[in-house]
């Protein structure tokens, strides 16, 4: 799957607004649309998967959901004082499954429609060993959403390093977002950065504090009601999510 940017970006602009611009006609509206289903569809992948018997049958069904929330526009539908987009997209997803449980698939392609790229090869490879029987499709489907936030979290953080000319500076930064290294400490940060061992450990906090932000950023996004409270509670659920399959 491409991992280009998204045409709409910055602050102002949340997932609740693309899916309002999705439901447009019109080649914004497509872009919008895309740009949607290129983010979250690992989620509905993991949740397919899980429901059904194999791969190839989780393939055809994910691609034919796509296919037909493109073509249906179905977001269009979506009522942003519902909820949480994480839950419009899981409730979209699971309604579609069982309106295909009863016939065999049989992917359309064409019809005017552009389809969207899904790297399921990348996917399978990085996802063979998890334990398919240990969670509920519900639990894969939240983890894979926190996941895909997680990693948007950090190609956010990259491009901001990039814009500021520190590309090496976020890659050495990188190993410490969780704290250093056991047994390390700062010491090699500071030798790779040519800085004091606490400047070393000024940089890996100021790191964290501003990948901290930006996930709540990227969290306040898929909320209607994005209080303070609302996105502690959301990055609680997430990161249960994550925790519970280690």
């Amino acid at each position: 799957m491409n991992n280009r940017a998204p045409a709409f970006s910055g602050s102002q602009v949340t997932h609740w607004s693309l899916v309002v611009a999705a439901g447009q006609p019109g080649a914004a509206g497509a872009q919008a649309l895309e740009t949607l289903c290129q983010q979250y569809w690992p989620a509905v992948y993991a949740y397919v998967r899980r429901r059904t018997k194999s791969v190839d049958d989780a393939q055809d069904l994910t691609q034919e959901f796509f296919r037909q929330f493109l073509e249906r526009r179905a977001v269009a539908c979506a009522d942003p004082c519902r909820g949480k987009f994480r839950a419009f997209l899981f409730t979209a997803v699971r309604n579609f499954l069982i309106d295909q449980a009863e016939r065999l698939l049989a992917i359309r392609r064409g019809g005017g429609v552009r389809a969207i790229s899904l790297d399921f090869g990348l996917y399978d490879s990085r996802t063979c060993a998890e334990p398919m029987d240990l969670e509920t499709p519900e639990a894969v489907f939240d983890r894979h959403w926190a996941q895909s936030l997680l990693a948007q979290t950090v190609s956010r953080l990259r491009a901001e390093f990039a814009a500021a000319g520190r590309p090496r500076d976020f890659e050495l930064l990188l190993p410490y977002l969780s704290g250093p290294p056991p047994g390390e400490g700062h010491e090699p940060l500071a030798r790779s950065l040519n800085v004091s061992e606490p400047a070393a450990r000024q940089a890996a906090s100021r790191f964290r504090k501003r990948y901290r932000e930006i996930l709540r950023r990227e969290i306040a996004e898929t909320l209607t009601e994005p209080t303070e409270g609302n996105i502690d509670a959301e990055l609680r659920e997430l990161f249960t999510a994550v925790a519970a399959a280690r």
